[in-house]
């Protein structure tokens, strides 16, 4: 932990983690609000420094999983090629039945321009900042500004 909280201030962190619907975390929370801003920062400190760990384990983990992944296909690639060569199709032990499978996969030979509209897939999407921007400039009615409120904590 980053801050030395009051048990008081952890079982409220725990609240808001595990049950943020809780009516008595609203009650607590509007009371550090009027009397204790400083330890609601430090509790969104916190949960940052919590997070931030939290993801780069997260990504630690994924990294070992797809190095795993990857040793299994080519372990998994390696039994193929050995098969193919050996013109072995199938092999049965007394815990597996391995096999060689063939299927049918479509390839693209032209380019994707070159295919008439109807087996094309398009995909729309707005580019938001673009369009804002040029709305501040000459409003075209595509769309409104809306205003939010922010916290900003230094």
């Amino acid at each position: 932990m980053l801050y030395d909280f009051s048990p008081e201030v952890k079982e409220l962190i725990e609240m808001l983690i595990e049950d943020p619907e809780n009516p008595a975390i609203n009650d607590t929370l509007e009371m550090y609000a009027a009397d204790d801003i400083d330890t609601l920062c430090r509790v969104m400190r916190q949960l940052d420094a919590e997070t931030e760990a939290m993801k780069k384990e997260s990504d630690f983990f994924a990294k070992k999983a797809k190095a795993r992944q990857n040793a299994k296909n080519f372990i998994r690639g390696k039994i193929l090629g050995f098969m193919l060569l050996t013109n072995n199709r199938k092999i049965k032990t007394a815990e597996n039945t391995v096999s060689v499978s063939t299927r049918s996969k479509f390839v693209l030979d032209v380019d994707v321009n070159d295919l008439p509209e109807e087996f094309k897939k398009i995909t729309v999407e707005p580019r938001l900042t673009e369009i804002g921007n040029e709305m501040k400039k000459n409003d075209r009615g595509w769309g409104h500004f809306e205003q939010t409120e922010s916290l900003m904590v230094r």
